[in-house]
């Protein structure tokens, strides 16, 4: 099990991401968006919380899935894989991330181009990670990307 760091900040109101976005994020997100579209869906390699991690690692360097990455190679893995990082599913995950990386959680109203958001419905199951695109999400899913309308994201987090 991995320690929660104590430096960990308990609210994130006003805090700067310690990991900015490179000056070409645009063209790095649409070179990684490209690259997915291509590949198969594969715990552990790529899944939805794994392409959403791969989206920022290649907008800002810094990858946030680097704790968990290589822990799973199916769907009850992956779980206890993120319980072990977070305590829990999805949402403990990206919640955790955005506590240790300075990510700013806004309304998923406000998420831009790039951010990361959590969605449930739309086709890709109770819950997933995806990435902003403008109105919809970029989600892997076992059929491929899915782009997901905002009206099924609940969360999101500014990158």
């Amino acid at each position: 099990t991995l320690p929660r760091s104590p430096a960990e900040p308990a609210t994130l109101s006003g805090v700067t991401p310690r990991f900015a976005r490179r000056q070409d994020w645009p063209s790095r997100l649409a070179a990684c968006i490209e690259a997915a579209r291509g590949r198969r869906f594969r715990w552990g390699e790529h899944d939805c919380c794994l392409f959403a991690c791969d989206c920022v690692s290649a907008m800002t360097g810094v990858d946030p899935a680097a704790a968990f990455r290589a822990g799973y190679r199916d769907e009850a893995g992956a779980r206890r894989a993120l319980r072990r990082f977070a305590g829990g599913g999805l949402a403990a995950v990206a919640a955790r991330l955005a506590r240790l990386h300075g990510y700013v959680e806004v309304p998923p109203a406000k998420a831009g181009r790039g951010d990361v958001v959590l969605l449930s419905g739309g086709g890709v199951g109770p819950d997933g990670l995806g990435v902003c695109v403008g109105s919809r999400a970029l989600v892997a899913t076992p059929t491929g990307l899915r782009a997901v309308p905002a009206r099924f994201w609940r969360r999101a987090w500014k990158i």
